[in-house]
């Protein structure tokens, strides 16, 4: 169950990643860097199976 909650990440991410050019530098920084969190919390609930 909470393997599909984090591969439902992955349909959302392509929406957050268009609105990154419209984000002001700093922006566009603090997106990144929460995407790469939520990244590897999606990997860690596909890869156990959960």
């Amino acid at each position: 169950m909470l393997g599909a909650v984090g591969m439902g990440f992955y349909i959302v991410l392509p929406v957050l990643l268009g609105k990154a050019p419209k984000l002001a530098g700093g922006g566009q920084e603090g997106l990144a860097e929460g995407l790469s969190s939520a990244n590897r919390i999606a990997q860690y609930f596909w890869s156990c199976n959960c």
